[in-house]
């Protein structure tokens, strides 16, 4: 409660908290201000320091927000739950950066890269396919005459597969492309990975003395109509025990 007789006799100072804000208004003293009128340059001046505030850093949960955060969320039993839509699709004009959490079909995150909505995925839910030839204790002896010839593989689910040595994924993205060979004794061997009739980089290996096997890793983006191979060549026969090749679609 604010005494009129204490407004009229001298100069006066009010502060008003709003928030870590906190305001200060000073008033003469003079008879005809009245009780009203402070109230309200009280009210004014709370409503401009409260203005001032809602532009700087926000904290949720905590007081002291991080430097380098606009908006810093702080609790030990709650998550941050971002919109959830039927579709992307159904998202009006987005902008790049923007953030959703699609709740049918391929449901995740989603994030709009400003072409197009992008699902955030983990390791665990990166689809693959793999195809391999195994040929375990039923060792072959292979022979290439010098020049390059295509291991026969098997299908499986998620890739077409024109004839028994060439494939071609049904979707388009990058793709991690391994392969294992496991060699016995033999000629020197070289293996490789074919791209539409060319040497997928960082695919190539050439055995150098006497190695157990071949591993390689290598990335490359495929389309619907890649034709992939994996190829080796001889210069005389040369056991093989296993021959795999793993296609991993990371986007």
């Amino acid at each position: 409660m604010v005494d009129r007789e204490l407004i009229k006799s001298g100069p006066m100072m009010c502060l008003v908290e709003c928030g870590d804000v906190l305001a200060i208004s000073y008033y003469c003293g003079k008879s005809s201000l009245n009780l009203t009128s402070m109230i309200r340059t009280l009210l004014l001046s709370a409503f401009l320091f409260c203005a001032i505030t809602s532009f700087a850093q926000v904290g949720i949960g905590t007081t002291t927000p991080d430097p380098s955060a606009q908006l810093d969320v702080v609790s030990t039993n709650k998550g941050l739950l971002f919109p959830r839509v039927a579709s992307t699709a159904d998202v009006i004009s987005p902008t790049k950066g923007l953030v959703v959490y699609q709740i049918s079909g391929s449901e995740g995150l989603y994030v709009y890269d400003g072409g197009s909505w992008q699902r955030l995925v983990v390791t665990s839910g990166v689809p693959s396919a793999t195809y391999a030839t195994g040929y375990n204790s039923d060792t072959r002896s292979y022979y290439s005459s010098n020049s390059f010839d295509t291991f026969s593989n098997v299908q499986l689910s998620g890739f077409l597969m024109p004839n028994s040595s060439t494939f071609s994924p049904i979707n388009a993205g990058t793709y991690l492309i391994s392969y294992r060979v496991n060699l016995g004794p033999g000629a020197l061997i070289a293996v490789q990975v074919n791209v539409d009739g060319g040497i997928l980089p960082g695919s190539y290996f050439q055995k150098v003395g006497t190695i157990p096997f071949i591993a390689i890793d290598a990335i490359g983006e495929l389309t619907p109509s890649s034709q992939v191979k994996l190829q080796y060549v001889c210069g005389g026969p040369t056991q093989i025990s296993y021959a795999s090749i793993t296609f991993t679609r990371l986007k």
